[in-house]
């Protein structure tokens, strides 16, 4: 529903992320319901929600809740939807993102 809602509302793209990254900090359910927020949230990115997404991300990565293949799961799906040129802070985030130890 909240996909639904970021499709035909692009102006609500922000509070659809801050829905969709509420969710995903509980690290809550199975992993297969994890890894569709994660995507969730990523396609996010792709609309424009950078810097929500890629600290909602950032989260998940270097939680010590977090199984290690969900971690894998954020970094391999990241790198398939972004490409360079990177922006300066996005180039950051990405960088501190893929140091973390539980990838």
């Amino acid at each position: 529903v909240v996909m639904a809602v970021a499709a035909a509302q692009p102006a609500l793209l922000r509070q659809c992320c801050a829905v969709l990254s509420a969710r995903l900090r509980q690290l809550q359910g199975g992993l297969a319901l994890q890894k569709r927020l994660v995507d969730c949230v990523i396609s996010l990115l792709a609309r424009g929600v950078v810097a929500p997404v890629m600290e909602a991300l950032g989260e998940v990565a270097s939680s010590s809740a977090a199984d290690f293949s969900l971690a894998r799961h954020v970094a391999l799906r990241l790198l398939a939807v972004v490409a360079p040129p990177y922006a300066p802070p996005f180039a950051a985030s990405l960088l501190a993102l893929l140091r973390q130890p539980r990838l």
